[in-house]
């Protein structure tokens, strides 16, 4: 074969192919974000609440997003495919329809008996049809960074997601607390579905204007075999996925019934819980790109452990939380939360990134959430036990008051203790930190 030898370079060639698909990465993310919120915590026991669902199968409601990341195991059978681009574009759409479709739900007549499955069916769906693409669609979408860049890169991904974000929530907040207060919550479901399908058309261009790198593939039929045998016999990625499903525990232990408790017994209005998101996201903003150079110098296994650290806090914060201070003490949780997760979020999967070489990243994410996510919803779970116990006991146990929330709290302070340890003396320092 000839090869041609290189002339001057022209300015083609010097131009980076990927650099308006990275901002167009950016604009997805954060168009993702929006819909992502106007059916998280607060917004989907609101809608929940309005159709029938108890507090326990609320919590259990929300777990969904953990049981739906089971389902990304399915990515590795797709991570052979020579391009995912057409199947993410697809996928995103009938996710985010069915999304918009659990605000549809409570619009149906009150006597209508298939309300509550056809809230469960289309909130469980979505996560599954979301989460059987998203390894694929991280990975290729993530290709498009330079791995010496990976760190600020999300940083700066976040900071637009938040600051953004910011308006959504106080608009959305707002229009729900205004139409409930005249008796007309059906009007306000409307409008923030029509809001969904707008955000969800923008999403979707942007997915298909993004470029997609080209994949060389030099083994077609036994690729997923080899990439799980690989997979399995690597014992660090073992090391590296025992985080991600500690951490689903102790999250899905406590998070999925904070909902209910600052709608009900801290009594927050929706507009309250969209200022409580607009500090907690002003504060992830201004902490996002630091922790994003921290990792970069230091390692993403230093900022977990630093991120651990402040959660503790944060869920000491919600352990105290009753109506009397509610509002003080779980604003400053949620600030807390935020910073952890300016870290956490970007830190799980670029650990991924940094023990797993580039074949293999698409089935170790699939792997990394499957099993994340089924031991983070049996977790949920488990914990309404616990939970109804208290509530029905009359907010004690042991004959000591306290609100479930406040236990379950409590636990999340031991269990981050805990996994602080496992991450410090389990998971090994890479040998060259970051290198490209």
């Amino acid at each position: 074969m000839q090869n041609k030898t290189p002339t001057t370079p022209t300015a083609e060639k010097v131009r980076d192919p990927y650099k308006t698909s990275r901002t167009l990465y950016i604009i997805e993310a954060a168009l993702e974000y929006f819909i992502a919120l106007l059916v998280s915590e607060t917004y989907l026991a609101k809608i929940a609440m309005s159709v029938g669902i108890s507090d326990a199968g609320i919590g259990i409601l929300t777990s969904f997003v953990a049981l739906g990341h089971a389902f990304q195991i399915f990515a590795i059978f797709l991570s052979q495919q020579k391009s995912v681009k057409k199947r993410t574009v697809w996928f995103g759409l009938l996710n985010q329809l069915l999304f918009s479709f659990m605000y549809v739900v409570p619009l149906l007549p009150d006597g209508f008996s298939l309300r509550v499955p056809f809230f469960v069916c289309a909130l469980l769906l979505a996560q599954i049809v979301m989460n059987v693409i998203n390894p694929s669609k991280t990975n290729w979408l993530m290709s498009l960074v330079p791995d010496r860049e990976r760190g600020v890169f999300t940083a700066n991904k976040e900071i637009v997601s938040l600051l953004s974000g910011i308006v959504i929530s106080l608009s959305m907040g707002r229009v729900i607390d205004y139409f409930e207060e005249k008796g007309e919550i059906r009007t306000a479901f409307i409008l923030v579905a029509i809001t969904m399908l707008i955000l969800t058309i923008l999403h979707t261009l942007t997915l298909i204007f993004t470029k997609e790198k080209p994949i060389e593939h030099t083994e077609n039929t036994v690729r997923t075999r080899d990439i799980l045998r690989a997979l399995f016999k690597n014992k660090t990625l073992y090391r590296v996925i025992g985080v991600s499903a500690i951490w689903s525990i102790i999250s899905n232990a406590i998070t999925p019934f904070y909902g209910t408790y600052r709608l009900g017994v801290l009594g927050f209005s929706m507009t309250f819980n969209a200022i409580l998101t607009v500090v907690s996201s002003l504060a992830r903003a201004l902490v996002s790109r630091t922790m994003g150079r921290f990792a970069d110098k230091y390692s993403f296994k230093k900022l977990l452990l630093l991120c651990y650290c402040i959660k503790i806090l944060a869920f000491t914060a919600a352990m105290f939380a009753v109506p009397s201070n509610g509002k003080v003490l779980f604003t400053i949780y949620s600030i807390l939360a935020a910073i952890t997760l300016a870290g956490t979020n970007s830190s799980e999967v670029n650990l991924i990134y940094d023990y797993v070489e580039p074949a293999q990243r698409t089935g170790a994410l699939a792997i990394k959430f499957m099993v994340s996510g089924v031991l983070g919803f049996l977790t949920t779970c488990l914990m309404t036990i616990p939970v109804n116990y208290i509530a029905n006991n009359g907010n004690q146990l042991f004959g000591i008051p306290m609100y479930p929330q406040q236990f379950t709290s409590f636990l999340g302070v031991i269990g981050t203790i805990g996994l602080i340890f496992y991450v410090k003396f389990v998971v090994r320092d890479r040998e060259t930190p970051n290198e490209g």
